[in-house]
């Protein structure tokens, strides 16, 4: 019974990253699960026991994508420094993942600029909406903190700064992606989150 378990779990973890490679150059609508499951020498019937259809397989992927990116990065949220400090960590942290990680760039890339949002895919979305909204919490948290410790400005609009500095992360990786030549992001991500967080200090 273990054995078949951990056979599952390796069928499951084929699965997910053939899926994310064949969604990312076929697109969504153009595969199928056959297409799936023929990559990792399975069968359609395994793809449907596993994730129930492709808009589930689809959400399974992006999901599975983020929670390894949390695992990864949650020790930056330990709040161990001054806010600003482990904002900083957190903020280069992110910047650099997708530099670092050549699943989630795919990801990103498949997310941002190959797929038009369809009504089965609303759940996955839903989702990552709530995920960044945790992570918008968050920052607020360490902003707020930050000011009234008086380490950042006192006129600082707490949500509108974490907006802004959710952006910073997404913008940034979105151009490097679109032109990584023109932005060696590897040793430029301190020095751009460094300018943002200059400038919200006192």
């Amino acid at each position: 019974m273990r054995r078949t378990k951990e056979e599952a779990a390796i069928t499951r973890e084929q699965l997910l990253k053939a899926a994310l490679r064949i969604f990312y150059e076929k697109g969504y609508n153009a595969t199928t699960l056959e297409d799936i499951a023929r990559a990792v020498g399975s069968t359609r019937g395994a793809v449907y026991w596993h994730f129930g259809g492709k808009a589930e397989l689809f959400n399974a992927v992006i999901r599975e994508q983020y929670h390894r990116a949390w695992e990864k990065l949650q020790p930056l949220y330990v709040r161990d420094d001054r806010p600003l400090r482990v904002l900083r960590r957190i903020l280069i942290g992110w910047m650099l993942y997708p530099v670092e990680d050549a699943d989630f760039r795919i990801m990103q890339k498949m997310m941002n600029w190959q797929t038009a949002l369809l009504p089965e895919m609303v759940d996955g979305m839903q989702e990552k909406r709530e995920g960044l909204q945790r992570s918008l919490e968050g920052m607020a948290e360490l902003l707020r903190m930050a000011k009234e410790n008086g380490e950042a400005r006192a006129d600082l609009d707490v949500d509108a700064t974490a907006f802004a500095a959710m952006g910073l992360i997404y913008g940034i990786t979105d151009l490097w992606m679109l032109m990584p030549d023109q932005m060696p992001l590897q040793t430029k991500a301190e020095e751009i989150v460094d300018g943002f967080i200059r400038g919200i200090s006192r």
